[in-house]
């Protein structure tokens, strides 16, 4: 609804008396009726009652009461048969306690007379559900069934007493306040003794509340809103209905109630159709209140209107006036700043001319840092370069660009700032030439020179000092003393220098060694230190201090990079022979040191690759079965013995073709005892190996075999592997290659492994290892998605076919998990 009440702003400047004239306007014709119910307090209070009883408490309580009165429904058929008792036999009387069964009130039995007499002996006795049962209580009260719960039967015995039967009554004249809330209060308490679940208790007393709080309103003549007139009219409709019901039910006990209830609906009823009239009437008035507003506010707009107009002619004069004076101000103002900016430009001119001069001398710097680290690729020694220690850089330097980019990158990056980086991995990867490549193409990067210190014994890192010293005049009475004198020569250096500690591989560190790589010397120097060690990283960061984030691991070669390399190593550029030269690649692990030796022999004596890889070949089976301990030897120690062993044999061989006698093969015997520690771990000399008796197909398969059971898959894959080459063309071993192929299953190389497992069956098609491998490998190969599924039809053809041939393999677990159908 519209508010009727007019605001006129404080600052207004309507006159009152025109402000009286639209109040009035605004206010006229309005009627504030209040609509009120032309019933007694006390009928209303009956009325508000009857209605929480019929349309909330009765609900509520047979919700409560079903279930207990089916219980005994079910047990009284049990006991007493009452669903199908007949006159005289029925069950007259409740057993607890002792209350009389009202059978009038059930199947019609009512309407069975002898003139105005009931019928008794003609009454429907059975009782045939829970409902029936409960109306035999009719009058006699359910409150004296003795299953219900005490606190429920002595607050619904009150309620019944003091307020169901005086409202059944109709007593008008006892519905007094107390009474009316009594009532109320009793309802709460029984609802709240009947244990409901919380929804069915919160929703029933929510509703006792809502009609409470209506009736409060209802009985103190407040206006009600449309809504509760409905429901009150609603619920007024339902009790008369329940009235008219009980009344043809019990005779005149309701027939008061009935004639009451008429009389309240037909009330009802008037004050409804009282209340659309006014509904409608104040309709109508809002309407023409909001008209009245309307035009209020036209009237209102149109004197404010001509109020701006004289306003803003006034402001207008006044504007001009400061206006003048603005302009004058502003223009001794202008004159001001003007000076002001010339002063400001002209400063900030000179500061950037000073700017511009610092900008000139950073990109000299820069200039001078890049023009510094231009690679220096010429193989002779620096001109002008007072120390340069550096060994010469190989002419057949490959590959190894993104490690030589992250050295760069990390020494740059820090430019004048100290810096250690480290490059470590196995014996002859190529760690030293690594470095001295960086060392000869950073050589004008350090203009303080390049320094090399040998650190693989304590002797050779003497010999470095003091070779140094000699040049520098740092000697002193004893090496201490010359220690540190060129340490602290190093330390007053004032241009960028770099060291490289070659070969720090010794378990225990000495104590110069540690000095020259972790003491305190190297704090604000302008060194860069390279460090080259075999060490693990972990242990790097523990005995050399150097976080794992500045180490570089330097691995084999690829294959790619290791065909460049014997190709330039050999000179032999063109692709003839690729085949074989990525076949002696592999077959040497991709191990620079092992690729440089071997290049070095092939060169020499101007043999084929291919010559050299069976050389090689047959050379590896030699020192395998020469070894006292064949099952420790790795791959890349027998890598770099084999190709050791050919070079001190064309030596020899030589030698005594020459006649140059037996230096050279007494040479040879000390390399060949230097090298015994690289293929047996106890540090044994290997004896004359070339007067052993050669291991055969059967001791290397069995070797194999003997590294397979302690789980060293790949050095049994080896021993394999060389016993499939020391058989003849016509005369291969099937157990090897199933051997073999089971090795690689292990590894999870399942495609070698199926096809170790197909030669296999082609050498022997009666030896189920073979289809057993083969159906593993095909399975795992489909799970990876290295092969089709439709493969899966051959894996299992070979799986049946391992089955039929050896039973036993189908209990195990990997034949269950990859083929559990399978059954032959």
């Amino acid at each position: 609804m519209s508010s009727n009440t007019i605001l006129f702003a404080p600052c207004d400047d309507i006159e009152e008396e025109l402000k009286i004239e639209i109040t009035d306007i605004c206010t006229a014709n309005i009627n504030k009726q209040v609509i009120k119910a032309d019933l007694e307090d006390n009928q209303k209070r009956w009325l508000l009652a009857g209605i929480c009883l019929q349309s909330i408490l009765y609900p509520t309580l047979r919700k409560f009461s079903e279930p207990v009165v089916l219980n005994l429904y079910n047990a009284m058929k049990i006991s007493h048969r009452i669903h199908i008792q007949t006159y005289p036999n029925q069950l007259i009387k409740y057993p607890k306690p002792r209350t009389r069964l009202n059978y009038e009130a059930i199947n019609n039995n009512h309407s069975i007379k002898i003139g105005r007499k009931p019928n008794v002996a003609n009454y429907d006795y059975k009782v045939v559900n829970h409902v029936e049962f409960s109306k035999l209580f009719m009058q006699t009260y359910m409150a004296n069934i003795d299953t219900f719960p005490q606190p429920v039967k002595n607050v619904a015995t009150k309620l019944r007493t003091d307020v169901r039967n005086p409202w059944a009554h109709c007593n008008l004249g006892e519905w007094d306040t107390i009474k009316y809330q009594m009532s109320f209060q009793l309802m709460h308490q029984l609802i709240k003794c009947l244990n409901l679940n919380i929804s069915d208790e919160t929703f029933a007393l929510a509703e006792l509340t809502k009609w409470e709080t209506n009736g409060f309103m209802f009985l103190q003549g407040y206006a009600v809103d449309q809504h509760v007139i409905s429901e009150l009219k609603h619920q007024t409709q339902l009790l008369a209905e329940y009235a008219l019901k009980m009344n043809s039910v019990l005779g005149s006990t309701f027939r008061k109630v009935q004639e009451a209830m008429f009389k309240i609906d037909c009330d009802i009823r008037t004050v409804c159709t009282r209340t659309d009239n006014l509904e409608l009437l104040q309709n109508e008035h809002e309407t023409s209140i909001k008209d009245m507003h309307k035009d209020v506010d036209i009237l209102y707009e149109r004197t404010s209107s001509i109020q701006k107009i004289q306003t803003q002619q006034g402001e207008n004069f006044n504007g001009a006036m400061t206006n003048i004076k603005e302009i004058t101000q502003d223009v001794e103002n202008l004159t001001m700043e003007s000076t002001l900016k010339i002063n400001r430009v002209e400063k900030h001119v000179k500061e950037l001319k000073s700017t511009t001069e610092d900008i000139k001398c950073d990109i000299t710097e820069i200039k001078e840092d890049v023009v510094g680290f231009k690679d220096y690729m010429t193989n002779f020694k620096p001109t002008g370069k007072i120390f340069f220690y550096s060994p010469n850089r190989s002419e057949s330097f490959v590959a190894r660009e993104k490690e030589m980019s992250e050295i760069k990158s990390s020494f740059v990056n820090r430019g004048n700032e100290h810096h250690t980086l480290v490059i470590y991995g196995l014996g002859g990867c190529g760690k030293t030439t690594l470095a001295v490549e960086f060392a000869w193409r950073s050589q004008e990067f350090y203009m303080g020179g390049i320094f090399w210190m040998s650190a693989e014994s304590e002797n050779a890192l003497e010999d470095s000092i003091a070779t140094l010293a000699i040049d520098v005049n740092t000697t002193g009475k004893d090496f201490r003393e010359t220690f540190k004198r060129t340490l602290k020569w190093f330390s007053n250096l004032t241009q960028r220098w770099l060291m490289v500690v070659d070969n720090a591989d010794e378990e225990y560190l000495s104590d110069y060694t540690k000095e020259l790589l972790v003491g305190p010397w190297k704090r604000n120097t302008l060194g860069h230190i390279i460090i080259t060690t075999r060490r693990e990283s972990t242990e790097i960061e523990e005995s050399l201090f150097v976080k794992l984030e500045y180490c570089i691991c330097l691995s084999i070669f690829e294959t790619e990079a290791g065909i460049q390399f014997l190709k330039r190593r050999t000179g032999r550029i063109d692709n003839k022979e690729d085949n074989a030269v990525q076949s002696l690649v592999e077959e040497l692990g991709g191990l620079p040191l092992a690729l440089e030796q071997a290049a070095a022999h092939i060169k020499s004596i101007k043999c084929s690759f291919a010559d050299y890889v069976k050389r090689f070949e047959k050379k590896r089976i030699k020192l395998l079965k020469a070894a006292q301990s064949p099952r420790k030897i790795s791959k890349f120690r027998l890598t770099v013995a084999t190709t050791w062993q050919l070079n001190i044999e064309y030596i020899s061989r030589e030698s005594k073709n020459a006649d140059l006698g037996t230096a050279a093969i007494t040479t040879g015997e000390i390399i060949l005892e230097c090298l015994a520690s690289v293929i047996q771990d106890d540090s044994k000399e290997i004896d004359d190996t070339t007067s052993v008796v050669p291991y055969g197909t059967t001791a290397l398969r069995e070797m194999g075999n003997k590294a397979f059971k302690d789980h060293r898959f790949h050095d049994a894959i080896q021993y394999y592997t060389e016993g499939i080459r020391s058989c003849s063309a016509n005369n291969n071993d099937s157990k090897l290659y199933a051997n073999r192929s089971l090795a690689y299953i292990k590894t999870k190389n399942f495609e070698n492994a199926l096809n170790d497992a197909n030669s296999c069956i082609k050498i022997a098609s009666d030896n189920w290892k073979g289809y057993c491998w083969k159906a593993y490998s095909i399975a795992e190969l489909i799970k990876i998605g290295s092969l089709s599924s439709n493969m899966e039809a051959v894996g299992l053809a070979s799986a049946c076919i391992a089955s039929h041939k050896h039973k036993p393999c189908l209990d195990e677990p990997r034949m269950k998990i990859c083929y559990p159908n399978t059954e032959f």
